[in-house]
């Protein structure tokens, strides 16, 4: 549990270092700052929700691409998981939405953290496909870690879906990482760097 913790702390770190890289680097990117700062800013199991439905939808849209795009086949099964299983969680978290909180608005101020990938070779795509995931998943760890710390939510399924989401998402960091040093020698937060 304490290594659990150590590594989250890794990953807020990083995430904090890409952002601060990203303001001062590129301008024109604050919007994203703003929407990635917003989520960080959680405050109810409501928002939590409608954060990370847009959230979710930028890794099935991203994934889809990277499944019609790379030559690996087992980074095609992994992204294909992607698809299927956030896809599903979409759903499962507009149907509480609409449950919980009829009549309230579900639409969320939501900046990509992906970054286009037009004009890469089908190598390089997938790996700023895999350097961004990483950071990206490690987004939402922070999300459902911050919902359960904060006890925002008293509902079971709720609590164990975010608990599944941390447990999910790291696991597949895990498998990008190794990746990424496999197959390029880099590790997930090497790209913050450049």
């Amino acid at each position: 549990m304490r290594f659990h913790r150590y590594r989250l702390a890794l990953g807020a770190a990083a995430l904090l270092a890409l952002f601060w890289l990203t303001a001062c680097l590129a301008p024109g990117q604050n919007s994203s700052m703003r929407g990635m700062h917003a989520m960080h800013k959680l405050s109810s199991e409501y928002e939590f929700l409608v954060e990370m439905i847009p959230h979710h939808q930028e890794a099935v849209d991203s994934s889809m691409l990277a499944s019609a795009r790379t030559q690996r086949p087992e980074l095609k099964v992994f992204v294909d998981t992607i698809v299927s299983d956030q896809a599903r969680e979409i759903a499962l978290m507009g149907g509480w939405l609409q449950a919980w909180y009829p009549g309230k608005s579900t639409e969320a101020a939501y900046s990509p953290m992906m970054r286009p990938v037009e004009g890469l070779s089908a190598d390089r795509a997938d790996r700023a496909y895999l350097e961004d995931m990483i950071m990206h998943h490690r987004m939402a760890v922070m999300m459902a870690d911050g919902l359960l710390k904060a006890r925002f939510t008293v509902r079971p399924e709720l609590a164990d879906f975010a608990r599944g989401i941390i447990a999910a998402q790291n696991a597949e960091i895990e498998q990008m990482e190794t990746w990424l040093r496999d197959w390029y020698g880099a590790s997930g937060s090497s790209h913050m760097m450049h």
